[in-house]
């Protein structure tokens, strides 16, 4: 069976992707994985629970400079067949070019989360720059349907994160307070408003630092009373946990979440203490079950590795004198959808397109 290369840039990556890490590791071909970090990066990864692995670490890689992630995955990509990529940061993009450029085959996980916020374009870009996605559900299969890819390229896999809290032994004391856990920027303002919140609602309140150990943070994040964030990570974590979630706006909710109870939403800071009481009135029912993601990634890998791929047809530009009067059939029209919504289209000839 081919080698797996698993790539990681962040102890929440590191955390969601462990369980995976060791369902792989156990099949024949072995995985190995491609960090974005030093030794301290490792020693914390291994504490959130990543078994032991051959780690190629990018220690000194500057994160936010896409050449110098790029030449770091391209060193990595080594001898690895498949190549998995979770998040959607730079390294995800740069192994699955890597992988892609070399006739790899690239799987992205976790993929087709919509919120309906700017940052879905990068959560899109991560999507289709692999050649399969693994999907948490249902709803995130459909988006990318719609957006383009071929169903036979997606597999619906369950949460990751689910998976990886199953896995978690318990949490040695419980925090019970508001989890501030803001991923995308941090106000002063914001955390005066939680303290403000927290003293009205009688509950503890604790922030999550960048130079915070990884591990009490999952701790405190997954003993905690309510959370309040602008990740949509942090959404699956809270959804996972059975723990409530408020998502500050502009950062979009997960609409499933939002049905369900699970999420609530603050248009602005001074409405935190309102959201946070509604999240804990409809407190979510028990957690999910977590079900068996890594495993069913791990059959979706080697479906499509065991799947012969078609030679591809010779290039050509269409042109309107390839009509045949046939309709569309649905994929066809969801490619269209896909160039439709991508740009402007041009007539050369007439005045339709």
């Amino acid at each position: 069976m081919p080698q797996l290369l698993i790539g990681l840039a962040s102890c929440h990556e590191a955390f969601a992707a462990a369980p995976l890490v060791r369902a792989l590791l156990a099949r024949p071909g072995g995985a190995r994985v491609a960090l974005l970090g030093g030794d301290e990066e490792l020693a914390h990864a291994h504490a959130l629970g990543l078994p032991d692995v051959p780690v190629q670490l990018g220690e000194g890689v500057d994160r936010s400079r896409l050449d110098e992630v790029a030449r770091f995955a391209q060193d990595a990509l080594g001898d690895a067949e498949v190549v998995v990529t979770v998040g959607t940061g730079k390294l995800a993009h740069a192994l699955a070019d890597a992988a892609r450029s070399q006739g790899r085959l690239a799987v992205h996980v976790d993929a087709g989360e919509r919120t309906g916020d700017v940052r879905d374009r990068a959560r899109r870009l991560a999507d289709h720059a692999a050649d399969r996605c693994c999907a948490r559900a249902e709803p995130e299969r459909q988006h990318l349907l719609q957006e383009g890819l071929d169903e036979q390229d997606l597999a619906v896999v369950g949460s990751l994160a689910a998976a990886a809290l199953a896995a978690t032994p318990p949490c040695p004391e419980r925090f019970g307070g508001l989890w501030l856990a803001m991923e995308h920027g941090h106000d002063p303002a914001l955390e005066a408003h939680a303290a403000e919140a927290c003293a009205r609602l009688e509950l503890p309140l604790g922030v999550a630092r960048p130079d915070d150990d990884p591990k009490d943070q999952l701790d405190r994040a997954r003993s905690a009373a309510v959370i309040v964030t602008d990740s949509c990570g942090y959404q699956e974590f809270a959804s996972a946990a059975g723990v409530p979630c408020v998502v500050l706006a502009p950062a979009g909710a997960r609409w499933d979440l939002l049905v369900s109870g699970g999420v609530a939403v603050a248009e602005r800071p001074q409405d935190l203490q309102g959201a946070v009481e509604a999240a804990l009135r409809s407190r979510p029912a028990a957690r999910p079950e977590p079900g068996d993601a890594p495993a069913a990634i791990q059959a979706a890998i080697d479906a499509w590795t065991r799947a012969t791929a078609p030679t591809p047809a010779a290039a050509g530009l269409p042109t309107e004198a390839d009509a045949s009067g046939r309709t569309f059939d649905d994929a066809e029209v969801r490619l269209v959808q896909a160039a439709l919504r991508s740009g402007t289209l041009n007539s050369t000839r007439g005045t339709f397109v």
